[in-house]
């Protein structure tokens, strides 16, 4: 099958000026032309595949225009043909549509339905400048195109598209079911009022508790801890949309989730793919965490106020561990400023015992929260993260520079809340810091706790029912000529791991923590301070700061102490 437009654009006898020539001489010469307006079923809202329904960039089908977005920016367009028979191969049966605008004039848009025989699937191409000069229709031709310029004006050029549910001819979703039921409706007054940066809908509230900005080589990054809690009276499964995410500033700069690591703490969905485990009990609380970049072009500049859009989808839950995509929401919050406290939301993992209870399944998965009366076991103390299963609480953050390098060491304790043993793991390449003065620090060096990574996990840090256990952190930075700042937020993901009979381990969950305001005196358990060490000669390989005698001790008796507990939980 082949398309008259690909087919002449790309034949040898296309030269220069006669280009547009040879073209129009073969669109009069084949009947190409259909019905004149767009057919009810295709009209509506067309967004890029991996984008939310809600996406600043689409395109709108009426029944006689194409009308391309882009934020404010819009260019509608006329002329609407459908492509008849001669379109196409003479032998050509499949189900693909082709719209063309202006028909009779310039045809800078071309959009096509069902691409690849992939029903549901769309495309629009952007006709291009032709090279050369020579005759009135390639001069009208190259004017009307270069006028309208919309490749650079719309992300939208041979991008795959999905049409989004609400306009003509679309199909009413079926009401969204959790475990075979419908969602229930809220419980209790709203989450959000009196809270800034907060926003809900039905099924949950999502609240912005921290957000920052820092700078990695040539590339602004926006980083945001989100908290997302059950309003209903039933568990509920969410995602992160992937490619929904985007971040605006006050100058129009566009920053996007891009690269691994940059969605923690909550599974992503990809069209029919996703990752189950965000799983809220009722009234529960639990955090993500996003990274958007952008790269600026030289003296481009930025700006200081900042938007928020992303989608959340529901994941619905059925039948002998099966599962279906639900309701997809679009969550937008305004006015942020870099480094500024947003929020103070709900405590992390508030459920009810018996929600809690309920959710427990296999060995070192949890059970009921150690004390019932008191949800947010951290008791209100800065710097400790209760996550409803467990808390993590500093307890000492002390600074030391080796060489050109600028070490933030911290001290960890973990508490399993529940009444089941409980095995914790830390997520590779998840923990970072930001100091107040934007540069961002990666943790180098990890102690006294099992990692997992895609491949493997390490089940060695395991928590019997009250047990406390510390770990280690080194987040290091190379500054440069950049003034370093005094306090940070740190954050990382730890992973909730279940052995299974087979002695083979999985991972049931991740919990993004997260700690804000740490300086080198404020840790739990007093004694921090900057520890200044003797800076080596140039080019030293920088070494961790915790090798003394003490950690080295505390490490040993953790290890015995996961092993013995790891072998307790084979004998069950």
């Amino acid at each position: 099958m082949r398309h008259l437009r690909c087919s002449v654009l790309a034949g040898p006898a296309l030269r220069r000026g006669s280009a547009l020539a040879t073209l129009l001489a073969l669109i009069a010469s084949v009947p190409t032309r259909g019905q004149a307006q767009v057919p009810a079923e295709l009209q509506g809202t067309w967004v890029p595949v991996k984008a939310a329904c809600g996406s600043a960039s689409s395109i709108l089908l009426t029944p006689d225009k194409l009308t391309l977005v882009n934020g404010s920016d819009k260019q509608s367009i006329g002329g609407i043909e459908m492509a008849g028979p001669g379109y196409f191969a003479p032998d050509y049966s499949g189900i693909m549509q082709v719209l063309i605008t202006e028909f009779d004039a310039q045809q800078p848009v071309t959009m096509t339905f069902n691409v690849g025989e992939k029903k549901g699937v769309a495309q629009v191409d952007f006709a291009p400048v032709m090279p050369g000069t020579g005759t009135a229709q390639l001069t009208a031709y190259n004017k009307r195109i270069t006028q309208l310029d919309l490749a650079k004006r719309f992300p939208l050029n041979k991008v795959p598209l999905k049409k989004c549910a609400g306009g003509a001819g679309a199909v009413t979703a079926p009401p969204v079911q959790v475990s075979g039921k419908a969602t229930s409706a809220p419980t209790g007054p709203s989450i959000c009022a009196g809270t800034p940066h907060c926003t809900e809908v039905k099924p949950f509230a999502a609240t912005v508790t921290d957000f920052r900005t820092s700078t990695s080589g040539g590339t602004k990054v926006v980083t945001l801890n989100m908290r997302f809690q059950n309003r209903t009276a039933a568990p509920i499964i969410l995602g992160y949309v992937q490619g929904s995410g985007i971040v605006t500033d006050d100058r129009g700069n566009r920053y996007v989730v891009s690269g691994q690591g940059s969605v923690r703490g909550i599974g992503e969905i990809s069209n029919n793919t996703f990752d189950p485990k965000f799983t809220l009990q009722p009234g529960e609380a639990s955090d993500a965490r996003l990274e958007f970049q952008w790269t600026p072009q030289r003296g481009q500049i930025f700006g200081v106020t900042y938007g928020v859009e992303l989608a959340v989808r529901e994941i619905e839950s059925l039948p002998a561990d099966q599962y279906q995509l639900g309701k997809e929401y679009l969550l937008k919050l305004d006015g942020f400023t870099a480094g500024t406290p947003v929020a103070t939301a709900q405590p992390v993992g508030a459920a009810s015992p018996t929600a809690a209870a309920s959710a427990s399944t296999g060995t070192g998965v949890a059970g009921t929260p150690a004390t019932a009366d008191a949800p947010d076991a951290c008791g209100g103390r800065a710097l400790c993260y209760s996550a409803g299963p467990f808390a993590a609480e500093l307890t000492q953050v002390t600074t030391s520079k080796v060489t050109y390098y600028i070490y933030v060491h911290v001290n960890v304790k973990v508490q399993n809340l529940t009444n089941q043993p409980m095995v914790l793991g830390w997520q590779n390449g998840s923990g970072t810091a930001i100091d107040d003065a934007g540069n961002r620090f990666a943790a180098k060096t990890v102690k006294g706790i099992g990692l997992v990574s895609t491949s493997a996990a390490d089940p060695q840090f395991a928590l019997n029912p009250g047990q406390s256990r510390a770990f280690t952190i080194d987040y290091v930075c190379r500054p440069g000529r950049a003034v370093v700042g005094t306090s940070w937020t740190a954050d990382f993901v730890l992973q909730q791991l279940e052995i299974l009979p087979s002695r083979q381990v999985r991972s049931v969950r991740d919990y993004a923590v997260s700690f804000t305001d740490l300086t080198a005196d404020n840790g739990a358990g007093g004694g921090g301070g900057t520890t200044p060490t003797a800076s080596a000669g140039a080019g030293a390989t920088p070494t961790a700061t915790d090798s003394s005698a003490t950690a080295a001790a505390n490490a040993a008796s953790a290890t015995a102490g996961a092993v013995k507990a790891v072998g307790k939980l084979f004998k069950k």
